[in-house]
């Protein structure tokens, strides 16, 4: 039971007030309960690793596409498919400076990924055991927008 005592309780730091009705039941501020929903919306991203690294390998078929192949995903709901192939990197490059960010990038030389990739390219655009330069954002994949993996051509601008 909260006691009267509390009912003039302010958390200075972040702006907040709580307060007591006479009956003892607890009535928060409006202001408050704005503030902890926008806490709780912004934290998560903010705490999420993320690594970026810039990738170097070709085109390569894989279980799910033999070949670079327009799909819709619900990744992207902007009426454009994503084109997807497989991916074989020869070598990755940290784009920052953290520790953990070098090793991922690292773990992913010669190694064979899917890759979806943003955009609107012809159909002929890509084809098996092209030479790619793409730049690659991994994050947690429990944060929106819940897409862990980002590719994008190393040569065009980040349009997310």
């Amino acid at each position: 039971m909260w006691s009267h005592a509390m009912a003039g309780l302010r958390l200075r730091g972040l702006g907040l007030s709580v307060a007591t009705r006479r009956a003892g039941h607890l009535n928060c501020d409006v202001n408050m309960k704005l503030k902890l929903c926008l806490l709780l919306l912004v934290c998560p991203p903010l705490l999420a690793q993320e690594f970026a690294c810039q990738l170097g390998g070709k085109i390569v078929p894989v279980a799910e596409y033999r070949q670079p192949t327009p799909v819709f995903t619900r990744l992207k709901n902007d009426g454009h498919p994503m084109t997807a192939f497989g991916f074989s990197i020869a070598h990755s490059q940290v784009l920052g400076a953290d520790k953990a960010a070098r090793d991922y990038c690292q773990s992913l030389i010669a190694t064979t990924r899917t890759v979806l990739l943003s955009g609107q390219y012809p159909a002929d655009h890509f084809h098996p055991g092209q030479t790619l330069s793409l730049k690659h954002v991994h994050r947690d994949r429990h944060v929106w927008p819940y897409w862990p993996d980002y590719y994008w051509l190393a040569d065009s601008p980040r349009g997310r």
